[in-house]
Order: C-alpha cells, then sequence, then structure tokens
C-alpha cells in the first residue's frame, strides 16, 4: 500500500520528497518500535525520502520530565544516528511544548518550564539541534496557531497551551525563536 502511493505521487510530482511518519520517539525502550518500523521499511524496498518523528505531548502522559536536555537531545540523536545508518534523514514532523499548564498532565521538563519564556526556550533548543546536525531535515511544529479561548470544546485547552498566540492573537516570544 505504501508503495502504491508513494508511486502515485511520484507519477504526479517526480521530484516529490516522501516523509515516512510514525509515532513518539520515547515511547519504547530505545525506541525500538521505531527502529524496527524504519527498518522494516527499508528492508521491504518501500521508497521514502525522510523519517518523520513525533516528540511526546504533555497532555498526556510523558516521560520528558525524567531527562536533562542534554540527556534527551542524546536520545534523540541516538534514533536520529540509527536512522542515517539506514541512509535516511530525519524530520520531527510532530512537536510542541505548552507555555502554560492548563491541561497538562506531565510535568515540565526542568529546564523548561510551562511558561512563555520555558516554550521559547524550548523551541530555541530543537531548532538548534535540527539546525547543527547534518542528518536532520527538518522540525515542524504542531498546534502554532492556538491560543487561549479558540476552542470551543473544553478537552482541548491543552493545545490552546501549545499556540505562539495571546488570545489578543499578539505573538509570543516563542514565535521569534524561528529568527534562528
Amino acid at each position: 500500500l505504501l508503495k502504491a502511493a508513494i508511486a502515485g505521487v511520484r507519477e504526479v510530482d517526480p521530484a516529490a520528497r516522501i516523509v515516512l511518519h510514525v509515532s513518539s520517539v520515547g515511547l519504547s525502550p530505545g525506541d525500538n518500535y521505531i527502529k524496527a518500523f524504519y527498518r522494516h521499511m527499508v528492508d521491504q524496498g518501500v521508497p521514502f525520502d525522510i523519517a518523520g518523528l513525533s516528540m511526546p505531548y504533555s497532555e498526556g502522559e510523558w516521560i520528558l520530565n525524567q531527562y536533562t536536555t542534554d540527556c534527551w537531545f542524546g536520545r534523540v540523536q541516538e534514533t536520529v544516528s540509527y536512522l542515517a545508518r539506514l541512509g535516511k534523514k530525519s524530520m520531527i514532523s510532530e512537536a510542541s511544548y505548552p507555555n502554560s499548564p492548563r491541561g497538562q498532565k506531565g510535568a515540565p521538563m526542568a529546564e523548561f518550564p510551562y511558561s512563555e519564556a520555558g516554550q521559547a526556550a524550548w523551541v530555541r533548543e530543537y531548532l538548534r539541534f535540527g539546525n547543527n546536525n547534518p542528518d536532520m531535515a527538518g522540525f515542524m511544529y504542531f498546534y502554532p496557531d492556538w491560543y487561549p479561548g479558540s476552542a470551543d470544546n473544553p478537552g482541548v485547552v491543552a493545545m490552546e497551551s501549545y499556540g505562539f498566540f495571546n488570545g489578543d492573537k499578539t505573538a509570543r516570544p516563542s514565535l521569534q525563536a524561528f529568527k534562528l
């Protein structure tokens, strides 16, 4: 199915780069699930270009509060290096960090409190990691357009905390991090 879908995309655009996106880093010990998935895709000849990775979200149970920044990025680097040995660059396809504790279940990382400054520092750290890593192809921040009061559903208040805008739609400091 994946081979056929990729063939269809490349029939329309032969230069298309294919990102195959899988579940979160940190969900299995040593990211064995991610590594096994991509190893199998390579072994089966699925012609994708980039391994897409998700980062954990704090509105659910997560493990990032158990890591220092250096230790966490060491773990991400180990997975990215494994994928590079398969001949694939990696991309952070999905990542967000809250600017407020509203709706969050997981505790913040020690260096990045759930605040505007903490969110901005977290974004800068991810961008620094990606920009200085030859095995990385990109970074996509999820939910940048959310702001307090943007959702009618109280069940998604956590996503409002991921956004780069205040309720009056002025930019938060985290948006400035993209000027790196």
